[in-house]
């Protein structure tokens, strides 16, 4: 019997269903674990508002100077900053990691 979905994974579920769907329609298992859950109820309903909250603010427009301001902070930051190490495996050929050719 597979285990049940932790808390975390639900509202995960349940974020996503709600992002993709125009209705507040969830999934069974989602919809029962949260009317069993009040904790993950809670989180769900915090998630709504601030969507809410923030889908509210108006827009302020961002200057061009603030814009090529923002790029190129951005772009020292990618510089001095190191890039991710490759997935165990990821992109290797059987050559370049040592295998057989």
């Amino acid at each position: 019997m597979p285990a049940e979905p932790t808390c975390q994974a639900i509202v995960e579920l349940a974020v996503a269903q709600l992002r993709v769907t125009a209705s507040p329609t969830l999934s069974p298992p989602v919809a029962a674990h949260l009317a069993a859950c009040p904790d993950c109820r809670t989180y769900l309903e915090q998630i709504q508002r601030t969507v809410r909250l923030l889908g509210s603010l108006p827009v302020e427009p961002v200057s061009a100077e603030t814009k090529l301001d923002l790029i190129e902070r951005f772009r020292r930051w990618k510089a001095i900053s190191p890039a991710p190490a490759p997935a165990a495996g990821a992109g290797a050929s059987p050559t370049a990691a040592g295998g057989a050719e």
